[in-house]
């Protein structure tokens, strides 16, 4: 699980050394350039949304990736959450699914 795609570097990679990736990315534009550069690898799903609003299979992960994305939890947060919380709600929920 890489939350936070960005521009899909590490998908990429990832996906290249075969590992099955779900990368999340809360940006449209960024999306679509994850997809388009993992073209051609079957193993990496690549969904645009909001990690807090996602459902995410229980025990369904290996591996979840953060990678400079904590920094922006209360941005994608429901109202009134502190970053902090946001950070502790974002860990949780991928902590489920690990």
């Amino acid at each position: 699980l890489e939350v936070g795609a960005g521009c899909g570097a590490i998908t990429r990679y990832l996906g290249d050394m075969g590992c099955r990736v779900d990368a999340i990315e809360g940006s449209a534009a960024r999306a679509r350039l994850v997809h388009k550069r993992c073209t051609g690898l079957d193993q990496v799903a690549v969904i645009h949304g909001n990690f807090h609003e996602l459902s995410l299979p229980e025990r369904g992960y290996d591996l979840a990736l953060f990678i400079g994305v904590l920094e922006y939890a209360q941005r994608f947060a429901p109202a009134g959450v502190s970053a902090t919380e946001g950070v502790v709600q974002m860990l949780d929920k991928a902590m489920a699914a690990l």
